[in-house]
């Protein structure tokens, strides 16, 4: 519409310059709408740029999984999305054996403050180290509601985020 006065009225551009202006545009705008890009904007799991940054911390885990199968081990890294367990014992091993992408798992992370128990999804199992990361598995945080939210974010705080 801009540009339709803008070529009545303007003196810097003719009909023409700025009718071909507004249909280049349009047919940019409109090739990217129906890209991968669009889908990118829909869906925050391929928003690679806001992915929350990870903090090394070794935090002690009490997984519950299956049938109320209880395992210890601890955390590689946090963020305010999930996690990654590192395996350090056979338990821990068996039970990554035992479990599925995107199964539903709890988690009971232990504090300071005690335990904040999450429930989580299994996003990623890795059974070799790959460069900095140890074998182990990467949690999502699912179900989050407001005080977990609260409190996960609370930890990162004070571990001096």
């Amino acid at each position: 519409i801009n540009n339709f006065f803008v070529s009545l009225w303007g003196n810097d551009y003719s009909f023409s310059q700025a009718t071909s202006a507004t249909v280049s545009f349009s047919l940019l705008s409109y090739s990217y709408i129906f890209t991968s890009a669009y889908d990118a904007l829909k869906n925050p799991k391929l928003q690679w740029w806001k992915i929350p940054k990870r903090y090394k911390q070794n935090l002690p885990v009490r997984i519950e999984a299956m049938n109320h199968k209880k395992v210890l081990t601890s955390t590689f890294d946090i963020s305010k999305t999930g996690t990654f367990l590192s395996s350090m014992t056979p338990y821990t091993k068996n039970l990554m054996n035992d479990l599925h992408i995107g199964e539903h798992i709890n988690l009971y992370i232990s504090t300071e403050k005690g335990d904040i128990q999450v429930q989580g999804r299994v996003v990623r199992k890795e059974f070799k180290a790959r460069g900095d990361y140890p074998q182990g598995m990467g949690i999502e945080f699912s179900h989050l509601d407001l005080m977990k939210t609260f409190q996960i974010k609370s930890l990162l705080t004070n571990m001096g985020v």
